[in-house]
């Protein structure tokens, strides 16, 4: 019984070191982010394609979990083109950065799905994510995975697909689909202005 006891004891530990050490990275995380936008400190790009942020012109951003892994992004909507670009703090300390076109993350809502688009016939939905290199252990490209999508074959008929086309559906299921992640909770937008940076980044 005192075995088990001091089990508990030991595991009760654990789980209030995990509980407090997620919260501690999300502070430094925030003030890495705070760093990178207020300060002009620096990040890694995840490919050449990614701009420097003083090379656009950010007009609003979102804070949220992107990725459902616990860890907050900020997401910068930026034009001169139009597009997006995703902040994420790293294991190792440091923030990375991908970007993404306008019609690639459309619609956000606040659990990092969004509505894509490439045709009049080419759309879905999605999730974004940093695509970590197992040979790295870094974030080295910024993917999406389709949770659903309409696509045209190249006979130009048009298709129906499920999780990264693993399932087929009907244009009525696709439907359906469309209609349940449009009724999820918009993500919340904010002018880009330091002081709602620093607001929401608790600086």
């Amino acid at each position: 019984m005192r075995k088990l006891i001091g089990w508990i004891a030991v595991l009760t530990l654990l789980l209030c070191a995990a509980c407090a050490e997620a919260p501690a990275r999300q502070e430094q995380a925030f003030a890495a982010y705070a760093a990178v936008l207020l300060e002009g400190a620096e990040y890694i790009p995840v490919d050449e394609e990614v701009r420097a942020l003083d090379s656009c012109t950010p007009v609003r951003f979102a804070v949220l979990d992107m990725e459902g892994d616990g860890m907050i992004e900020v997401v910068l909507e930026v034009t001169e083109p139009e597009g997006f670009i995703i902040l994420t703090y790293f294991t190792d300390g440091k923030v990375y950065a991908g970007e993404v076109p306008y019609r690639g993350l459309m619609s956000l809502k606040d659990d990092g799905t969004c509505t894509i688009s490439s045709g009049a016939m080419d759309s879905g939905v999605a999730k974004t994510c940093f695509v970590v290199f197992e040979k790295t252990g870094k974030p080295e490209a910024i993917g999406r995975y389709l949770l659903a999508e309409s696509y045209t074959a190249p006979d130009g008929s048009v298709h129906y697909a499920m999780n990264g086309r693993s399932e087929t559906t009907d244009e009525a299921g696709y439907r359906d689909f469309l209609a349940m992640q449009d009724a999820k909770l918009d993500a919340l937008w904010y002018e880009y202005t330091p002081e709602n940076v620093r607001l929401l980044l608790g600086q």
